[in-house]
């Protein structure tokens, strides 16, 4: 899925309430635009992101942080810590 389907997707599944500070957004990037943009966009992206995560977590098909952080050392080859 790209950003932008996913976005479209937050979206459609956000109450207006919540949609308060994407119009905000929005509106902030009509009278500043570019320079802040793609912060934001990052923003966005990210809260996305862990939204998906959150959401995969609550399907049971995440790991426990502690889980994911081994596997993470071990692919990296951290030595474990004393």
């Amino acid at each position: 899925m790209t950003t932008r389907e996913l976005l479209f997707e937050e979206l459609a599944n956000t109450s207006d309430e919540l949609l308060l500070p994407v119009l905000q957004f929005l509106q902030f990037l009509k009278a500043h635009p570019i320079q802040s943009a793609e912060l934001e966009l990052d923003t966005l992206e990210t809260i996305i992101s862990l939204r998906q995560g959150l959401a995969e977590f609550d399907r049971g098909e995440g790991l426990p942080a502690t889980q994911a952080l081994e596997e993470l050392r071990h692919r990296l080859q951290i030595p474990p810590r004393p």
